[in-house]
């Protein structure tokens, strides 16, 4: 999925300074950019904005040329081909693995479900853990379910809030590499939100620095984060 994004500005309700103001972005099929900055830039609320959790910003979004976001515009976001993990990975505790998985895949046929749940299983390396619990399996774990969900129904593009903020320092080294890998295989467009510049260096193709809602740098790890 290609995502361009013009001008946009969001004001929350009651708030006279822009969460967001004049964001200027492209972002090319099967890209990795991180969108990177303290707590209270604006970077969860631009993914918010992406996703269709919010929908009140001026400027405009368009995903694969389809208007998402705009002045007469706005797409549903079950409607927009995007997958999103949430940083505490949202996992249903009644559901197994595999049930987990397969949750958005109620239009496939049974054999299709099936066969695409195997599949995600394989992708994120938990096919032994597919009738276990969210409980029974560690924080890294539980986040490849969350990915493997996410990417089950082929969203165009994967969103991350802040991916490794709920695991522990020796395991966030070991995830990075882990998730680097499985979004290659997966080819998606992915657009992950961090302020830790471990993440950025580990999983960025390219940078999006914002600073208090304006986005004041853009660019690789090298020309942004390692500058």
């Amino acid at each position: 999925m290609n995502i361009k994004i013009e001008n946009l500005t969001f004001f929350y309700p009651g708030n006279k300074k822009p969460s967001l103001k004049d964001i200027n972005l492209e972002i090319k099929e099967g890209e990795i950019v991180s969108i990177f900055g303290e707590s209270g830039s604006g970077k969860s609320t631009l993914l918010r904005l992406l996703a269709g959790l919010e929908h009140k910003g001026s400027g405009t979004i368009d995903m694969d040329g389809v208007r998402v976001l705009g002045p007469n515009s706005f797409v549903q976001p079950e409607k927009r081909g995007v997958g999103m993990v949430f940083q505490d990975y949202a996992l249903f505790p009644n559901m197994n693995i595999e049930k987990n998985i397969a949750f958005g895949l109620n239009k496939m046929s049974n054999d299709k479900k099936k066969a695409r749940v195997k599949e995600m299983l394989e992708l994120v390396n938990l096919e032994v853990f597919a009738k276990k619990y969210p409980h029974e399996l560690s924080g890294g774990q539980q986040q490849r379910v969350a990915l493997a969900r996410a990417l089950a129904p082929a969203p165009g593009c994967l969103l991350l809030d802040e991916p490794f903020s709920n695991l522990d320092t020796d395991l966030q080294v070991r995830i990075r590499g882990e998730l680097k890998e499985i979004l290659l295989k997966a080819k998606v467009t992915t657009i992950f939100v961090t302020h830790d510049r471990a993440d950025v260096r580990a999983l960025a193709d390219r940078v999006a620095v914002l600073c208090e809602g304006i986005m004041v740098n853009l660019g690789t790890v090298e020309e942004t984060i390692d500058q």
